[in-house]
């Protein structure tokens, strides 16, 4: 059975070492949306599993399902380093205190 995916990782793909260390640790494969060896110049990618017989259909989308969210999660730290720091924010004058007027004592 195969199983798969199309999904947008754009930086991820730009970073193939850890692309593929991904996709290895979790027996998928990753290609091209238009099939085997094509590139992608969008960052939109097709994941699969890579293992197709002897193992469950549970067992092969769990493969697949558990590396997309490895990648998923390395897109995000790799879109988290690239964002631009933002300059903190001046702090706000401190708003003139009120006076206070003198309680008066009923008699």
């Amino acid at each position: 059975m195969r199983a798969s995916v199309h999904i947008k990782l754009p930086l991820l793909g730009k970073n193939k070492e850890q692309f593929n260390k991904i996709a290895d640790k979790y027996d998928v494969q990753i290609r091209g949306i238009h099939g085997e060896h094509t590139e992608t110049d969008d960052g939109i990618f097709d994941i699969s599993n890579k293992r197709r017989l002897g193992r469950s259909e549970k067992d092969l989308v769990q493969d697949m399902y558990n590396g997309v969210k490895a990648m998923i999660k390395a897109e995000q730290e790799l879109q988290a380093l690239a964002a631009p720091i933002a300059p903190e924010a001046p702090e706000a004058p401190a708003a003139p205190e009120e006076p206070v007027a003198p309680e008066t004592v009923a008699a």
